[in-house]
């Protein structure tokens, strides 16, 4: 390389693209995290959410004995999913509403961003109790 060719090599402009997606990669891999996050928080709150319906209907028909006994089920159920989730359950006018509630950083996929580090997911489902 001569000292002569110089100019001509820094007016070339081949691998400039090269540069502007090095400088977004970051940006986009950012973006991928968070919506890859946000999916696994809606995926394992319907998840959650069936659980709360089936412990739900296991107290209508007489599983489970009372709301003490649908709460204790709840917890251990949601334990593999969030072990600090909490359960609480309520007798109102014959319907049953039982409530899980349950940090998101529990239940979202890599937590590399902390986006939804700080958010409280709240489940809830109510079954009509037959007498």
């Amino acid at each position: 390389m001569s000292i002569f060719n110089l100019p001509r090599r820094a007016a070339d402009e081949d691998g400039s693209a090269t540069i502007e997606a090095v400088l977004w990669l970051p940006f986009f891999m950012l973006l991928f995290i968070m919506i890859a996050d946000a999916a696994m928080i809606f995926a394992n709150q319907s998840r959650i959410h069936r659980l709360v319906q089936d412990g739900n209907r296991n107290f209508v028909v007489g599983t489970l004995a009372n709301c003490d006994a649908l709460e204790t089920w709840l917890e251990d159920v949601t334990q593999k999913l969030a072990p600090s989730a909490t359960a609480t359950c309520s007798i109102v006018s014959n319907i049953v509403t039982a409530t899980v509630t349950l940090p998101s950083g529990e239940i979202d996929l890599s937590g590399a961003t902390g986006v939804f580090g700080g958010l409280t997911v709240r489940v809830q489902a109510q079954h009509l109790l037959e007498s």
